[in-house]
């Protein structure tokens, strides 16, 4: 399928950079840092927010982001875990934090995803 569709990302400043530019990262982005402006007490945001770690993350994959935060996972189940998660999440004074695990979560996916790279990478949350 050929597609139509012509882009061209220039900086603040005016200024062109000839590096090569990733459309969907960008976009996922600009996505990200609207979406942490959000008022974070709507009540369906916050339910879909659950529903995708209960559907989407696995009770490790929850201990990772609780343990990249420094909470306690002891003796938590699923439920609590994504509850304590989400609590952390919304609290306008961890969004540094929250903001930098989530990047670094896609980096890492990312480097899952390389032929190359996931060779190196051990970390399965």
């Amino acid at each position: 399928m050929e597609q139509n569709v012509h882009y061209e990302i220039t900086h603040k400043d005016g200024e062109k950079k000839d590096e090569i530019q990733d459309i969907d990262a960008y976009i996922a982005e600009i996505v990200d840092e609207d979406s942490i402006e959000e008022n974070n007490d709507d009540p369906s945001r916050m339910a879909a927010i659950e529903l995708d770690y209960m559907t989407n993350y696995t009770v490790k994959m929850l201990s990772h982001i609780l343990c990249y935060y420094k909470l306690s996972k002891r003796k938590l189940n699923k439920t609590e875990m994504v509850q304590i998660i989400i609590i952390f999440e919304n609290d306008p004074e961890n969004e540094t934090v929250v903001a930098r695990r989530r990047q670094l979560w896609k980096y890492m996916e990312r480097l899952r995803d390389d032929e190359y790279l996931s060779t190196f990478i051990l970390f399965d949350g």
